[in-house]
């Protein structure tokens, strides 16, 4: 049974590396030596669940910081915050995640870098502005999150193809 037990520790231990999760070496010991030195089977027993338990909320954890619901959660912010300061870094600090990593995940899964995808949020949320809100389109640019108003034209331009104040005029200034 010993040897049993400390076979289900090492198939345990492989499935942490498939999710390449490095096992700790001293806690591999440990059980090690509780396996064998253990007289009383429910002891054994009940070290394997503590030691399989602790390996499954390790991959718990992990499958936590998937990709996709990384890229969820960035989306949610972005959507939730778009008017405020938000950089990659920033967000990366609050998902608990390397920035860089969560550029290359965002670019992999999305197609489009963080700040376009930013870009493109406050955009649409500039849309409804212009025809919900009698604001100029400098005012709406600052109140979507934009420093520069000129910049924001000129995006604008790009993504709805006219500028703000031709889409206002082509769209009635009535929200659609």
């Amino acid at each position: 049974i010993q040897h049993f037990c400390i076979g289900m520790v090492e198939r345990s231990e492989d499935v942490l590396l498939e999710f390449g999760i490095e096992p700790d070496a001293r806690t591999a010991v440990e059980i090690r030596e509780t396996m064998l030195s253990s007289l009383i089977l429910t002891d054994m027993m009940k070290s394997l669940e503590r030691y399989l338990l602790d390996n499954a909320e390790e991959i718990r954890r992990l499958l936590s910081q998937s990709p996709k619901r990384l890229v969820a959660e960035t989306k949610q912010i972005i959507d939730r915050e778009y008017a405020s300061e938000l950089t990659l870094q920033t967000l990366a600090k609050r998902l608990n995640v390397n920035y860089s990593y969560l550029s290359r995940l965002i670019k992999k899964e999305t197609g489009v870098n963080f700040t376009d995808m930013l870009w493109e949020c406050r955009i649409e949320a500039a849309k409804v502005k212009l025809l919900k809100d009698d604001l100029k389109a400098y005012e709406i640019a600052y109140a979507v999150g934009f420093k520069d108003s000129a910049h924001f034209s000129m995006l604008f331009k790009k993504m709805a193809g006219c500028t703000p104040s031709e889409y206002k005029r082509q769209s009635g200034g009535k929200l659609q």
